[in-house]
């Protein structure tokens, strides 16, 4: 009913779905090519967390049926996750300092994701994460 397929890197491949009835008699094919692009994040400005990041989170990578944790040791204003078109995924309001954000793998489809926080102080992270 709706065919999942991982590409294994960059390059365009050639899609072919074939549909078939019941009883074996009828099919019907369509082809279409796709364009397989993995985000380069040198080119975005993401951020990998280090000591001085006043964040603790995971796990990461993201696996079905877990949830993305992050505790902050500032205040945020708000949070956007992105998706790896820069597609807004999800997003959320403030989060005081010690509560945690949560997300959960089910709402999001396996891939790449940029999480975006502004901090109430004015300053701002982004952190890739990626769901399995």
């Amino acid at each position: 009913t709706s065919p999942l397929h991982e590409y294994p890197a960059d390059s365009t491949y050639t899609v072919v779905l074939t549909a078939q009835s019941e009883d074996g008699v009828c099919s019907d094919q369509a082809t279409q090519e796709v364009t397989v692009v993995f985000p380069d994040t040198s080119t975005i400005g993401v951020i990998e967390p280090d000591t001085d990041t006043p964040f603790l989170f995971g796990p990461n990578p993201l696996r079905p049926a877990e949830t993305f944790g992050l505790t902050s040791e500032v205040g945020l204003s708000h949070w956007v996750l992105l998706d790896g078109t820069g597609r807004r995924v999800l997003q959320g309001g403030t989060v005081a300092p010690t509560d945690r954000l949560l997300i959960g793998a089910d709402a999001l489809q396996p891939g790449w994701y940029t999480l975006q926080l502004s901090g109430a102080d004015g300053r701002r992270w982004s952190l890739s994460l990626v769901r399995r």
